[in-house]
């Protein structure tokens, strides 16, 4: 079983419509954080599973553990690096 370039598009067009949907903006809130741990902890478990129900993981439970743990923490680490912050210069002049 392998992931096809379609199923990839599948993933992406459901993540951004929820993201619109829910009015999740990349303002370094906890929302942005919360969804992108949790989306990529829902496609990594459903992929999984997808994976041992039609062909069998064949992996021990702590690679797999891990691979959904580091992709989690690479989506909220990502999500820290796109957020936008304000900075102390910027709202000194925002106040003016």
């Amino acid at each position: 079983m392998s992931v096809l370039p379609g199923d990839l598009q599948f993933t992406g067009i459901i993540g951004d419509v929820a993201l619109r949907r829910w009015d999740i903006h990349a303002d370094g809130s906890w929302t942005l954080y919360a969804f992108a741990g949790g989306f990529a902890l829902l496609l990594w478990v459903g992929h999984f599973l997808a994976m041992a129900a039609a062909v069998g993981l064949g992996w021990p439970p702590e690679l797999w553990g891990g691979a959904i743990g580091m992709t989690v923490l690479t989506a909220v680490g990502m999500a820290t690096l796109t957020a936008t912050h304000s900075t102390p210069s910027a709202a000194a002049a925002v106040k003016r």
